[in-house]
């Protein structure tokens, strides 16, 4: 005859740590109002901002804020004035140019300067990529 083993709580499962804020964050972005503003953004303004300035044409996909996520975001997060729409490539090379500013002890990516001025791809790797030409 076999011995039942007695039944025992497993302990909760270890994730990384969440802080306050990120969750706050997740919720803005998950919610109704940043859904909307969102849409709207992209519709008025469908081409991606860093492609048309390098002289090409490509559909924005991200909305991006230029201001990053600073200690006042709360303040920036539904300012139309802070959100520009990016291709999926600009905002991935903006985000790591801000990351490794950050890392470097220099310019944050919460200084409003150095998100504004980010240096974008040259315009050959930037065609390259896009299979686009100018």
């Amino acid at each position: 005859m076999k011995m039942l083993q007695p039944l025992t709580a497993k302990p909760p499962k270890q994730g990384p740590a969440r802080s306050h804020s990120g969750d706050e964050r997740h919720k803005l972005y998950t919610g109704r109002r940043w859904r909307r503003l969102r849409a709207q953004i992209l519709r008025q303004q469908p081409l991606c901002r860093e492609c048309l300035r390098l002289g090409f044409v490509q559909e924005a996909d991200v909305v991006d804020h230029i201001r990053g996520h600073g200690p006042d975001w709360r303040e920036h997060f539904f300012d139309p004035q802070n959100l520009q729409p990016l291709c999926t490539d600009c905002h991935k090379a903006k985000t790591a140019r801000e990351q490794a500013a950050k890392a470097r002890g220099g310019l944050s990516d919460f200084d409003h300067e150095a998100a504004a001025s980010h240096t974008p791809p040259t315009t050959r790797q930037h065609a390259h990529r896009k299979g686009n030409r100018p």
